[in-house]
């Protein structure tokens, strides 16, 4: 809750309240299998061994939330995850009915009807994204899911790291090595993506933050960020030429296309919803979206030849992929405008209007918090939202 409550105080403490917890479940070797020794799931318990595997299943949630909320916290504040991905060695938490079952005559019935199989691991996930699909009835699908999504977001988060340290010293290493790895990563997520169940498909986090672990595998983040200013006019200028070179490359075209797909999630979601890590990704891809349309109006950006418009914030189509591909169209997203007295009007917002998109993004969380109170959080990201829409109108006026 403090993490989230927009309050900088207040998420300075509540981050560092995470580490002793974490601390003390290191100790304990909860993130280790020699932890949770196996149980004989085909036979009937006695309340004692049963109550002794409700302990160990609630130490390996606790342990999956804590890695959830690590991912989410590092994705926010920008910084290391605190749990590294080589760390979770423990089983993955099992069926739902198990969990919920009230007494072990209840848990023995349903490991009758469902045959828990071997313990899966996130390793085996990431080997194998299509085991997902396998293992429905003997998973809970939805924390492995989550599981996995954090362990790929602090491998992407390293990838990062590296990319960057390669950006000021070119040198140092390869880039064939760098290149090779985010080729990698884009395939295990596709992979992934692929291989949801449909129940999972269709959950909005799920989805937001698989699209914003490829949005940030395309984008030099906090290049950006120092960009729009968030330490000075000085080191802005010194990161414009990197900024420039990348917005005329593939990478921004792929990312402002994952930026549209978690725009179009959040326009479906339910009212009262974008708070908390769902604000801070629709933030993210609006970032990408400003930075995009700012250089599409300038000679040494994107070309301003007259084209066909592209809904980049569409299902994929033949269009989509040769603007991915090869730049041609002028993106564009869609914006179900209300005018009072009529139905509501879909416009097509061109990315090369900046203020116009930032206006869009933000009248979609506005929809989403109609009639209810704003969370501080939300509407702080609105306020930076909106001081980007002011800056591309000074920019576009000059």
């Amino acid at each position: 809750m403090g993490i989230w409550s927009g309050l900088p105080r207040k998420v300075e403490i509540a981050e560092s309240f995470f580490h002793p917890v974490l601390t003390m479940m290191r100790r304990d070797g909860k993130f280790k299998r020699s932890a949770y020794p196996d149980t004989n799931t085909q036979a009937i318990v006695s309340r004692d061994e049963w109550l002794k595997w409700v302990e160990d299943e609630s130490f390996k949630r606790l342990v999956f939330r804590m890695l959830s909320h690590d991912a989410n916290s590092s994705m926010a504040l920008l910084v290391n995850p605190s749990i590294s991905y080589a760390e979770v060695l423990l089983p993955l938490p099992g069926n739902t009915d198990l969990w919920t079952a009230a007494s072990p005559e209840q848990w023995s019935s349903f490991i009758t009807v469902q045959d828990p199989g071997e313990p899966l691991y996130v390793a085996d996930i990431i080997d194998d994204p299509g085991i997902l699909n396998n293992r429905v009835g003997s998973l809970d699908i939805y924390v492995a899911i989550h599981g996995v999504l954090a362990c790929t977001w602090a491998m992407c988060w390293e990838h990062l790291q590296l990319s960057s340290l390669q950006r000021s010293r070119p040198r140092r290493w390869n880039v064939l090595v760098t290149e090779m790895r985010k080729d990698e990563l884009l395939k295990l997520l596709g992979h992934l993506k692929l291989s949801l169940p449909s129940d999972e498909l269709a959950d909005p986090e799920i989805l937001m933050r698989l699209e914003l672990t490829l949005l940030h595998l395309q984008m030099p983040f906090e290049d950006i960020q120092i960009f729009a200013g968030m330490e000075g006019p000085e080191r802005a200028r010194a990161v414009y030429p990197m900024i420039r070179d990348w917005v005329k490359s593939e990478a921004a075209r792929h990312a402002i296309c994952h930026a549209a797909q978690i725009v179009r999630i959040a326009k479906r979601l339910p009212k009262g919803i974008i708070r908390s890590p769902l604000a801070i990704m629709l933030y993210h891809a609006s970032l990408a979206f400003w930075v995009y349309g700012l250089f599409s109006n300038q000679s040494s950006g994107i070309s301003r030849v007259p084209s066909q418009n592209v809904c980049i914030d569409d299902t994929d189509s033949i269009a989509l992929q040769r603007f991915k591909g090869f730049g041609q169209g002028q993106p564009c997203i869609g914006w179900r405008s209300e005018v009072p007295g009529q139905d509501d009007v879909v416009l097509s917002v061109p990315l090369s209007q900046p203020d116009k998109v930032m206006e869009a993004v933000m009248g979609i969380v506005r929809t989403n918090f109609s009639g209810l109170p704003i969370p501080h959080l939300t509407e702080r990201l609105v306020q930076l939202m909106a001081e980007l829409e002011n800056s591309a109108k000074r920019k576009v006026a000059a």
